[in-house]
């Protein structure tokens, strides 16, 4: 016999858990739910049908029915209208079902719920795609302390930047359709990651950091290797990367055409139908928008004295005279576009491809794209492999001179400096990001 009370406790701990787990996967949840509900009450493990419990009787079964209609009214998923509720699965269909033969109906939901739990678990941990909040507008124009871009220009400028935008937040270029650009390079981020590598679909981690995408207008060369040539062909890469979005170009392509939003957009913007080269345009042309500058270090450069900190004068000293930074990290947007081995991601003293990759030059081993230091307060961790967390282990790694191997840079070499020295130093790089 059936304890109702403890039927009726363990069923309310049920509905509780599936009302906090809906959040995550309405739609699975739901039916899911309706599932529990209709299986709940037929053989073999609720005993409703045999008289344990009478449904019409009894509160929470008569309340749970009312809510499903008349489809469950006593019957389970499996039931045959022709045969007797004393019979089996087995005696039925010829086969036995898992669960069959376990205790009564409190069993069934909490298998569900295991099921559940982890299943929500997944969706949980997966990051939901960032919304835009990006300003309306995106300016064409460069910032205070930025030089005039490259961009596109002409009537259809505009037009094609704001193709671009939407694109970049659509998951519709990944496989499965769980990732967008913005997945990894997230606004909030700098246009960056918080994770040391990124994750692609399917669970698949990105080969390297995703580095920011402010300032990309000013590239000579793309992918921290370098391998694109320009931001055009570089827009293109991560859609077509089994580690990354993985989705062959062809499809994105097809995909796009069977949207009819952007099936106008395109029309209105090239006067043709979607292709590689109006989706590498268009995503090109919304990167190039993403401009930083104006910031209190080129403020006090302009002649502002306030508009840093006593510390980020002295770490912008610093940087400019003992600490040697400006040998890499020089110019208006503080990289000179070249490769340099630091020692990160070494092996026993051998380094990673690097640049090598693409040139096969051994001199090119280890090397890796200067990126730039506008908005690097927000991109952390750094560096390609992402394995330095702060930006205090950041000049903590350059103090030492960086890491020892075989094809060490040449301006690289242990930095006289103080402890206080790094404090000024962090703080004129946070100033660069504001």
């Amino acid at each position: 016999m059936v304890d109702e009370a403890s039927l009726v406790a363990d069923r309310s701990l049920f509905d509780q858990w599936m009302e906090g787990t809906r959040q995550f996967v309405p739609g699975f949840f739901a039916t899911l739910m309706e599932v529990v509900e209709f299986c709940n009450r037929g053989w073999p493990l609720c005993r409703t049908n045999r008289g344990d419990l009478d449904p019409d009787n009894h509160p929470v079964e008569q309340a749970k029915r009312d809510r499903l209609g008349a489809k469950a009214r006593g019957r389970c998923c499996f039931h045959n209208p022709n045969v007797s509720d004393e019979q089996s699965p087995r005696d039925v269909y010829g086969f036995r079902l898992p669960f069959e033969g376990m205790s009564p109906s409190p069993a069934f939901p909490y298998l569900i719920s295991a099921l559940g739990i982890g299943i929500g678990a997944l969706f949980q941990d997966q990051r939901a795609i960032p919304a835009d909040t990006l300003p309306e507008s995106l300016p064409i124009e460069a910032p205070f302390g930025l030089p005039k871009a490259s961009e596109y220009t002409g009537a259809t400028a505009d037009g094609m930047a704001q193709l671009g935008r939407l694109l970049f937040f659509d998951p519709l270029l990944s496989k499965d359709r769980s990732i967008a650009c913005a997945s990894c390079h997230r606004p909030e981020l700098g246009f960056a990651d918080d994770t040391a590598l990124s994750e692609g679909v399917g669970g698949n981690k990105t080969l390297r950091n995703a580095p920011s995408l402010f300032n990309r207008a000013y590239g000579a060369s793309f992918m921290w290797d370098g391998r694109a040539k320009s931001l055009e062909e570089q827009v293109l890469l991560p859609i077509q990367d089994a580690r990354e979005m993985d989705l062959p170009l062809t499809e994105a392509i097809a995909r796009i055409r069977s949207e009819e939003s952007y099936t106008g957009l395109f029309d209105r913007t090239f006067g043709r139908p979607a292709d590689e080269e109006g989706l590498s345009l268009a995503l090109a042309s919304f990167v190039r928008r993403l401009k930083l500058g104006d910031s209190p270090v080129d403020r006090f450069r302009a002649g502002e004295r306030g508009a840093l900190s006593a510390e980020a004068r002295s770490g912008l000293w610093f940087y400019e005279s003992r600490g040697g930074c400006w040998r890499c990290h020089v110019g208006a947007n503080f990289t000179d576009e070249d490769f340099h081995n630091t020692g990160i991601g070494v092996v026993e003293g051998k380094p990673l491809d690097g640049r090598f990759a693409v040139t096969k030059d051994e001199a090119d081993r280890g090397r890796f794209k200067t990126p730039t230091l506008r908005g690097v307060a927000l991109t952390a961790p750094y560096m390609h492999d992402g394995s330095l967390k702060t930006l205090e282990e950041v000049v903590a790694f350059y103090r030492r001179g960086g890491h020892p191997n075989s094809n060490l840079d040449g301006a690289l070499a242990p930095i006289e400096m103080t402890d206080a020295d790094g404090v000024n130093l962090v703080a004129f790089l946070r100033a660069l990001s504001e």
